[in-house]
């Protein structure tokens, strides 16, 4: 992973892509060490951009969902790709029960509204024996905030008006950023994005997935282009994988 793409991703939206890319390529690594990504059925649902998808797309046929208004910018993205684009507007996957080899649930648990239902939908939509894929960043972990672009505080600590104020007390420079053309994070965006986290945490995504079989987990404490670190005994320690696992990963099988 490159460092100078993550310090460069916040330039512009393609710039960005680029930085997801390099993200997707490490987790789609990890992934195929336990399990075959080919020749499959993937469904990968928050799809942002479409990074995971452009990649997955040349060997696999890939259904891609969110939101219609991001889904019209990953389609110019990915405008040479096979990819099959939905815009979600109902809590129900709009698919067959057993439909899907694999599903993708790469950082988007901590941005929906009702978990349990997006797990739920999950386990509906994958066929028998199907893999369900997930890494997402726990709320309490030292990044869990997606705030780092701005500081390093553990901002999910502090009361709401102190992380506003703190995030937008530099207006004129707010107001430089949101007219810089095609800048995809600003502070005002990440205000937005931090208010709408929805606190997950790995104790609670295991407990929604109990009913599956787990196959593998990672504890992530890393820094982007310099280090990934898969801290095990951290399986063991509830707490401290909370607060030293940057990311959580997990390959799970219904």
């Amino acid at each position: 992973m490159s460092k100078n793409l993550f310090f460069k991703s916040k330039d512009s939206k393609k710039d960005y892509f680029r930085w997801r890319i390099d993200r997707s390529r490490e987790f789609i690594s990890y992934l195929s060490k336990h399990i075959t990504i080919k020749n499959k059925k993937i469904l990968d649902f928050g799809c942002g951009q479409g990074a995971l998808s452009y990649i997955l797309a040349d060997y696999n046929d890939v259904f891609a969902v969110d939101s219609p208004n991001v889904i019209f910018q990953s389609k110019e993205l990915c405008k040479d790709k096979n990819i099959k684009f939905i815009g979600q507007k109902s809590k129900r996957f709009p698919f067959e029960d057993d439909s899907f080899d694999i599903v993708l649930l790469f950082y988007i648990l901590e941005h929906v509204d009702d978990l349990k239902n997006i797990i739920e939908e999950v386990k509906r939509v994958l066929k028998k024996d199907g893999y369900l894929c997930v890494e997402f960043p726990p709320y309490y972990s030292l990044i869990g905030h997606h705030l780092y672009r701005f500081t390093l505080l553990p901002m999910q600590y502090f009361p709401k008006k102190f992380v506003k104020w703190y995030l937008l007390r530099n207006e004129q420079n707010i107001k430089h950023e949101d007219t810089l053309e095609d800048t995809p994070i600003t502070r005002a965006s990440a205000w937005k994005t931090f208010k709408s986290l929805n606190k997950i945490t790995i104790s609670k995504f295991r407990n929604l997935t109990k009913d599956m079989e787990m196959m593998n987990e990672r504890f992530i404490f890393k820094y982007p282009g310099i280090f990934l670190i898969n801290i095990k005994p951290l399986k063991y320690i509830p707490l401290f994988r909370e607060l030293l696992s940057f990311s959580y990963s997990a390959l799970l099988k219904k």
